[in-house]
């Protein structure tokens, strides 16, 4: 496959001038989804994520897919991950808190993919909606980086012969933290049908082929709220959350599985009608609210915005985003249209670095993933003082600082490992959890990537030059230094006639050079 085929393929960020674009869609700021193609699909949920900061969900497709398991186990054992081959599937669901991690067999701590909870199974006089199988015609999908917003249009001609057109919406507001907002406009554009919509919250679901859920439930609240509780291996309790409501009057009726929960509609819909469905979702946990309400919590959570005119919260949002750009928007002035679109690029890069990361949150950063999966099992590495920090530095440098109170508060995990390696003072790890505990196996040179450490330091230094922060430097990031440079005194090596200081046995920047030196 030539380059060119494959930028097309992979980038299709050209908006096609021939096809009835809504106004939603903008120059310089949609990624767009000209076709279906299920071989893309996983490369869509992960470009087209939302999240908050506290909460990254992929962009899974609410019907989703026949033969298409969720909860299959396999033993992902610890090898090399740029040739792993990962066990295929059509979709990928994710739901993704940072501060949330647990055990894994075979991989220690790290990320927990969450119960998914973004289903809506949709039917048309008895026939399924499936973008596989269905007659499906004018499809697009979007996602509007101004407005943090992904949409999806499509025509169904079913067999019945009815033609209808959905669009779908889904938008998740940072200032709201926890939540999800889906929408679903039907418009009947030929003959009469009944529709059956079923939102579902499924937490059968895996993390690198494990279970990582020691107690699952699903249940019905008030107000037609359905509900799932799990707790990890971890002991984190985390409780997902969701209400459908509908324009035209309809009546709900709910099901539970033991590891599914569902909430059904139907409604008639003639000949040039239209009907709206939403369904608020909220994502919580014991990270942020006391273990004994959680359960409450989510459904005030919920309540709250479904108070609101629809309108009205989703107004709140395009606000919100657009603070947000206000300060962090780099306007490009290349004539590079089509696929190489660097103005588009660069928007794409800020948005995800928006949404994965909460701005006073200093239990959790940003994965190699971006939190939209768990293949680097959510580890810190030091991409981020290196390669995302400095986004936040000049943008929101109150994120920029919950970087380096990570790092001070893993000081003792940090510093125990250095201990057991028979060094004194503080050596980062590699891979970092959420409590600071080294997640890389030693077989992938753990012990040798000792970078990091400095790279620590590099960044909380670039932090206070840029912020003249000395509270910060005097109570948290002069300890960071010190400890360091005692464990740099120790592994330094005086090698007789050679000048200066010398690092034997190391691997750089460079990770496929295991025991050089001096790199």
């Amino acid at each position: 496959m030539g380059k060119a085929e494959l930028n097309k393929q992979y980038t299709p960020n050209v908006i096609d001038e021939e096809r009835d674009f809504t106004n939603s869609i903008e120059q310089g700021w949609c990624v767009v989804e000209n076709e279906f193609n299920i071989d893309n699909n996983k490369h869509y949920e992960s470009i087209f994520a939302l999240g908050t900061g506290y909460i990254t969900t992929r962009a899974s497709i609410e019907e989703g897919f026949d033969d298409d398991e969720q909860s299959f186990e396999y033993n992902r054992i610890p090898g090399n991950v740029s040739l792993e081959t990962i066990p295929a599937s059509k979709s990928r669901w994710g739901t993704y808190m940072p501060v949330v991690q647990a055990e894994h067999p075979f991989w220690r701590k790290g990320i927990v993919n969450l119960p998914y909870y973004l289903g809506l199974v949709i039917s048309v006089d008895g026939e399924k909606l499936n973008l596989e199988t269905s007659n499906i015609t004018k499809y697009r999908r979007w996602l509007n980086l101004k407005t943090a917003t992904l949409y999806r249009t499509l025509q169904w001609k079913t067999k019945s012969g009815k033609t209808i057109e959905l669009r779908f919406t889904r938008y998740m507001n940072p200032d709201e933290k926890y939540i999800c907002v889906q929408e679903c406009n039907f418009k009947m554009l030929s003959g009469n049908a009944v529709v059956q919509v079923t939102s579902f919250i499924d937490n059968d679901v895996r993390t690198n082929g494990y279970d990582k859920f020691v107690k699952r439930s699903v249940g019905i609240s008030d107000h037609n709220i359905i509900f799932s509780d799990i707790t990890t291996n971890d002991n984190n309790q985390v409780v997902t959350a969701s209400i459908l409501s509908s324009d035209k009057s309809v009546d709900y009726e709910m099901t539970k599985e033991e590891r599914c929960v569902k909430t059904s509609c139907s409604f008639k819909i003639a000949d040039g009608e239209e009907n709206t469905i939403r369904k608020y979702s909220a994502v919580i946990s014991d990270c942020y609210f006391s273990k004994n309400i959680l359960r409450e919590t989510a459904v005030l959570i919920l309540k709250k915005n479904m108070d609101k005119d629809p309108d009205t919260l989703y107004d709140e949002h395009v606000k919100d985003w657009a603070n947000i750009w206000d300060k962090a928007d780099i306007k490009i002035e290349a004539n590079d249209r089509g696929e190489y679109n660097s103005q588009l690029a660069i928007r794409m890069a800020i948005y995800h670095l928006i949404r994965a990361k909460a701005p006073d949150e200093d239990r959790g950063l940003i994965c190699p993933k971006g939190v939209t999966s768990e293949v680097y099992m959510g580890s810190v590495f030091w991409d981020m003082e290196i390669f995302i920090e400095p986004f936040y530095l000049y943008t929101f440098p109150e994120i920029a600082k919950t970087v380096h109170m990570f790092r001070y508060k893993n000081l003792p995990a940090a510093r125990e490992l250095t201990q057991k390696a028979g060094y004194n003072g503080v050596r980062f790890p590699w891979m970092s959890a959420a409590n600071g505990t080294e997640t890389c196996p030693m077989w992938e040179y753990a012990d040798q990537q000792i970078h990091i450490t400095s790279d620590v330091v590099i960044g909380l230094w670039h932090y206070y030059k840029t912020t003249l922060d000395q509270d910060f430097l005097f109570d948290y990031g002069a300890e960071i230094i010190l400890e360091t440079a005692r464990y740099w005194i120790e592994r330094a090596e005086r090698i007789p006639g050679r000048e200066g200081y010398h690092l034997y046995g190391v691997m750089g920047p460079d990770e496929y050079t295991p025991l050089s030196n001096n790199n």
